[in-house]
């Protein structure tokens, strides 16, 4: 049986070799036209094309002073347009990823069981709905702000989960495992509405249909703000749900 993991291991290890010679053969030498890959015109380059369609220098200039919405995005973020639009089917992957996370910690934490509950300090208790209350509120900012600055629906969810996390601790039913998965499930349907709607107004997934606004300003970038709002909202129940589920064991007080 050693042996047959051993020649597994081999088997794999020389196949990730020819993979990863593939790639730095394509990449240093482009394949057959044996061209240095340094030496490619930038308007050749797939960056290029989504940066110039999203927002360069001076039609960001032109932007803000005339209004014009004529990008594809118009996201002051170029990072975010390119994750959660260029590549949102991506995104929608990672989101699926983490949500059979989750389902899989349902799973495990089922059967509950017996723990020891330690009261909090007069301290911990004062403190908890404060530091709660600054750690929501940091959270929606980076959601709202993602297409503005780094930041966006994951940080953001996991930060607002982070302060629902402190009020559980301080009040262990403050939030009921029947809302947190339906406000999930619809925040899904939303991201899953949006790339459909987009499939019905231009013929593809995440087709940006809402208008892209000035750029710089709020309330700009198109789908992408929407996106990172539902984004944020489902990262934040989901793993809201995996510490109701581990910090909702039956007690028993010391």
């Amino acid at each position: 049986m050693k042996t047959r993991h051993q020649n597994m291991l081999n088997l794999f290890v020389f196949l990730m070799l020819i993979l990863f010679s593939a790639v730095v053969y394509k990449a240093l030498f482009n394949g057959e036209q044996g061209k240095n890959w340094r030496s490619i015109a930038k308007s050749e380059k797939v960056s290029e094309s989504y940066i110039y369609k999203n927002v360069n220098e001076q039609n960001m200039v032109k932007t803000v002073q005339m209004g014009d919405s004529g990008h594809e995005e118009g996201s002051a973020n170029i990072v975010t347009s390119i994750v959660v639009s260029y590549r949102a089917f991506d995104t929608l992957g990672e989101i699926l990823v983490l949500f059979a996370s989750i389902a899989g910690v349902g799973l495990l934490m089922g059967k509950r069981r017996k723990r020891t509950v330690v009261p909090a300090s007069i301290v911990i208790q004062t403190a908890i709905p404060i530091v709660s209350l600054l750690t929501l509120l940091v959270g929606i900012f980076i959601i709202l702000h993602g297409h503005l600055t780094p930041g966006g629906g994951f940080p953001g969810g996991a930060l607002i989960a982070g302060g629902f996390v402190f009020l559980v601790l301080f009040k262990e039913n403050f939030l009921k495992k029947k809302i947190l998965l339906a406000v999930e499930s619809l925040a899904g349907l939303g991201i899953i509405g949006a790339a459909f709607w987009g499939t019905l107004k231009n013929g593809y997934f995440f087709f940006n249909f809402l208008p892209n606004g000035n750029i710089g300003e709020l309330f700009s970038g198109g789908i992408v703000m929407l996106l990172y709002l539902l984004i944020g909202i489902k990262v934040a129940s989901e793993l809201t749900s995996v510490a109701s589920y581990m910090i909702g064991e039956e007690e028993t007080n010391s």
